[in-house]
């Protein structure tokens, strides 16, 4: 199980560092050893690691299919943080075409998880934008940047609000 955690460490350093390619298989790895234990929140988090690193590759019909497999286990433990960041690369991968009901109740639960706050508003950004509602979406990728400003994290989840509200305003 170790092996499993340590091999989905690994995959946030290759992707932090650029190594998609690398990062996938890392994620491979852990979620093969990880599913051994049965361990499905463990497993999230190396399979939303894995869809992230497949978006950034271009691979974007298998990050769809990764994001839908962690939403659905995200739903099945509990798990408000993969819920949430698989519909955040959904909406990446789809342009924002993804359910308005999912996004908005995503924004709506909050919390206290910073992750799972950007990855909302970013979500619903997303789905704005795909809708037309620009301004709207400007206002709640806004809303991510004040909140990563103010906590001043190094995440490579979180950051790219920065660049995406950057698009935005060109727009």
């Amino acid at each position: 199980r170790g092996e499993g955690h340590a091999a989905s460490m690994r995959t946030c350093v290759l992707h932090g560092a650029g190594r998609y390619r690398e990062a996938v298989e890392s994620a491979d790895e852990a979620i093969a050893i990880l599913s051994q234990f049965g361990d499905r929140w463990e497993v999230g988090f190396a399979a939303r690691n894995r869809a992230v690193c497949l978006y950034r590759l271009g691979r974007l019909r298998e990050a769809r299919e990764e994001a839908r497999r962690v939403h659905d286990i995200g739903v099945a433990v509990g798990d408000a943080n993969a819920q949430v960041t698989a519909l955040d690369v959904m909406a990446r991968v789809t342009g924002g075409q993804i359910s308005a009901e999912l996004a908005r109740a995503a924004v709506e639960h909050g919390g206290d998880d910073i992750e799972v706050c950007v990855a909302a508003l970013h979500a619903d950004a997303l789905r704005l934008r795909h809708d037309g509602q620009l301004d709207e979406a400007i206002s709640q990728l806004e809303r991510a940047v004040r909140l990563v400003s103010k906590a001043q994290p190094t995440s490579t989840h979180l950051v790219p609000v920065f660049a995406w509200l950057a698009t935005l305003h060109r727009e």
